[in-house]
C-alpha cells in the first residue's frame, strides 16, 4: 500500500472499512436487501475515515505588543482527528513577511519559521479541537503595513508531510497595519 496515491489509499480504506462493519449483518444471518439496508452506504464510510485525520489550519493572524515590540502571532488550530508526536515533530510552520511601506530601513521580503518539535505547548495541537499560537520568529516584525502569509505544515502544494482530511487549509495571508 506504499505505493498508492492519497486518493487511491482513501478508496481502498473505504472499502475495506465498509466490509468490515457489512460482514456482523451477514453472519447474524441477515441476507440480501434487508441486510444490505442496514449496513452504512460507502459514501459514509468514507467521512468517518476522513474525519479522524488530523486537519492543521491558520485560525488568526494578528499583531500585539509584547516588551517593547510590536509582535506578529498567528494561531494555528487542529480541527481534525488527533496528530501522532512522530508525525508532529516532522511539520513546520512559516511566516512570510512582505512589507508594503516599512517604517525602518531593511528587506522589503522576509521569511522565516519553526519546526514544530522545537516549540513549547506542542501537546494542544496533537488532540482534535487543539490549538496553539505561535509568535513570528522575526525581530520587529510588525512595522508599517505588513502582508503576512503563514503556512503549516509545509510544502503545501504537495500536500505537507502530515495526511489531513483537507490539506487545502494550511495558509492565510492578511494584511496587518502596524504602528
Amino acid at each position: 500500500m506504499k505505493n498508492l496515491s492519497p486518493k487511491s489509499y482513501g478508496v481502498v480504506v473505504s472499502v475495506v472499512l465498509f466490509q468490515l462493519l457489512a460482514a456482523p449483518l451477514f453472519f447474524q444471518g441477515g441476507h440480501g436487501a434487508a441486510a444490505a439496508n442496514r449496513t452504512l452506504p460507502p459514501h459514509k464510510v468514507k467521512k468517518i475515515v476522513a474525519s479522524r485525520l488530523p486537519d492543521l489550519t491558520v485560525t488568526r493572524i494578528y499583531h500585539r505588543p509584547i516588551g517593547h515590540e510590536e509582535c506578529i502571532m498567528a494561531e494555528i488550530k487542529n480541527q481534525g482527528g488527533p496528530i501522532s508526536r512522530e508525525g508532529m515533530s516532522q511539520a513546520n510552520v512559516h511566516f512570510f513577511l512582505h512589507y508594503l511601506n516599512r517604517k525602518f530601513p531593511g528587506p522589503r521580503d522576509v521569511r522565516n519559521g519553526y519546526s514544530f518539535r522545537a516549540l513549547s505547548g506542542l501537546n494542544a495541537l496533537l488532540q482534535p479541537g487543539g490549538s496553539m499560537t505561535i509568535t513570528a520568529p522575526i525581530k520587529n516584525a510588525c512595522q508599517g503595513d505588513v502582508q503576512v502569509t503563514v503556512q503549516v505544515d509545509l510544502p503545501i502544494n504537495s500536500g505537507g508531510l502530515i495526511r489531513e482530511s483537507n490539506e487545502k487549509n494550511n495558509q492565510k495571508v492578511v494584511t496587518l497595519r502596524c504602528p
